[in-house]
């Protein structure tokens, strides 16, 4: 019986590689999340302090907001990093899966 050999190209575009890779983030499939309104994400960001932000950014070129993302949730961005660097992948493979997207779309007020 001869195994087959997945290349890696292949490998990339199977989506069951890349959620065992990072098993607790998600992939959406056809269902893209930019069309979702930055107020489905229920963010912590309340609008009062966007301004105030936005002003910080223009001055300092950054901005700090404690607990704009739940650490939980950071954590799992990290660990992605992590598999995807003991992969031997490029880090920009994070956007395949929809946490990376949802915290983008998080960032859309101040965008």
């Amino acid at each position: 019986m001869k195994l087959e050999h997945k290349s890696r190209v292949d490998q990339w575009q199977d989506e069951k590689f890349w959620l065992d890779l990072c098993p607790d983030l998600t992939i959406t499939g056809n269902s893209p999340l930019a069309g979702q309104p930055a107020s489905d994400l229920n963010l912590p960001l309340r609008s009062e302090d966007w301004q105030p932000c936005k002003e910080l950014i223009e001055a300092d070129g950054y901005f700090a907001y404690d607990s704009w993302f739940a650490p939980p949730f950071i954590d799992r961005l990290a660990d992605c990093f992590t598999q995807l660097e003991s992969a031997q992948l490029s880090p920009a493979f994070c956007f395949v899966y929809d946490e990376f997207w949802h915290l983008l779309r998080g960032l859309d007020p101040l965008i």
